[in-house]
């Protein structure tokens, strides 16, 4: 583990906590029926502009289907931002990233040959993969579906790889709906060259909106990402052992304007091992909420689209299996389908478009059920 790192990555963290908790606050943005923007913090409201106000209760918007309990703790949950139903307001992103790759030796007939292999056992711990930028409670399901991983990079006589990995998890919310805690755990299929099949890495998810629009839904938010190599380690070629931690700061936000949505996610990976390399990852994801209805078993329908780009800032040269470290970009799509007014059921797929392509086509299926 290289200390250096583990200490950059962990200041990194504190100080985009620090910078929500002191320089932000809890503000919370509503707009009042005189068009008067009143902004709380610290239990403290200010009209801007015209006269001055006294001080009042705050209260939360009403949900026309939800009734609202007080709330008596640090823990009690909170309305979704806005005013929609639950099913049909602003959906996940569908996420992309397969794990990364390593250059292994693996069995071929009756000799050995070197491999880029997926990093599969680390599951999918990208920010963006199945994550809203705002903070919900939810229970999910993600399986994804990678064809022919390194295919260009490895060749006909490595054979056809392809991974299959589900990930259960978690999100609870806290501080009145501005702050959650997640989980995801990850089972991993890998068929061809390097076949396994194990539960991979976990992942440990920290979100705080310091932006929260209760009523247009719009959201700036920030956290950590903090993944342990509880599964699979890689012995490379070179002899050495591949399964450092992965600390993960992020920033995201969401933009509504109707029923046009924007949201995205930027995120820096330090790995605590030299060996493997620092990410930047970018996501950003358009949809438009084209049908909601009240009634039925579905209730809405919201197709998306979204790019990522993938950025290694070190060890930019070549691999042991001469492979050069580049930029990856891939497009994703989907539908996100409501059942009810609680539940989204997310079908999609994508392609990588530049760079030394890591797979050839993914298939995405997401279940989130909210409570």
């Amino acid at each position: 583990m290289n200390v250096s790192r583990l200490l950059c990555a962990a200041s990194f963290g504190l100080a985009l906590c620090a910078n929500v908790a002191w320089g932000f606050g809890p503000y919370r943005y509503r707009q009042q029926p005189s068009d008067v923007v009143v902004i709380q913090q610290a239990g403290m409201f200010q009209a801007v502009p015209g006269t001055p106000q006294a001080p009042t209760t705050p209260q939360a918007p009403a949900r026309p289907d939800v009734a609202q309990a007080p709330a008596t703790d640090a823990f009690s949950q909170a309305p979704e931002a806005g005013t929609e139903a639950a099913s049909s307001f602003n959906p996940q992103m569908l996420g992309d990233f397969i794990g990364g790759a390593a250059c292994v030796v693996v069995p071929v007939g009756s000799g050995t040959a070197t491999a880029k292999v997926p990093l599969a056992a680390r599951g999918g711990f990208k920010i963006s993969d199945n994550e809203s930028p705002r903070p919900t409670n939810r229970v999910f399901f993600t399986y994804t579906y990678y064809n022919d991983v390194n295919g260009r990079i490895n060749g006909p006589e490595i054979g056809r790889i392809d991974v299959h990995r589900e990930v259960i998890g978690f999100e609870r919310t806290f501080l009145d709906g501005d702050g959650s805690f997640g989980m995801r755990v990850p089972f991993v299929q890998q068929d061809g060259a390097d076949q396994f099949s194990d539960i991979g890495n976990l992942s440990f998810i920290g979100k705080y909106a310091f932006i929260n629009d209760l009523y247009t839904g719009s959201v700036v938010s920030g956290g950590l990402v903090v993944t342990i190599p509880t599964g699979r380690d890689y012995e490379l070629v070179t002899g050495e052992t591949l399964d450092p931690v992965l600390i993960q700061p992020w920033l995201g936000g969401i933009w509504n304007s109707d029923l046009l949505y924007v949201q995205g996610f930027s995120s820096v990976v330090i790995p605590t091992q030299d060996i493997d390399a620092v990410l930047l990852f970018n996501s950003l994801g358009v949809g438009y909420r084209a049908w909601e209805s009240f009634d039925g078993i579905i209730s809405s329908l919201t197709p998306t689209g979204e790019i990522h780009v993938t950025t290694p800032l070190d060890n930019r040269g070549f691999d042991a299996c001469g492979v050069r470290y580049q930029d990856v970009v891939v497009l994703t799509a989907g539908m996100h389908v409501g059942l009810g007014e609680r539940s989204l059921l997310t079908l999609g797929a994508g392609t990588p478009i530049v760079g030394p392509k890591p797979f050839s086509i993914e298939g995405i299926l997401q279940f989130n059920f909210r409570y």
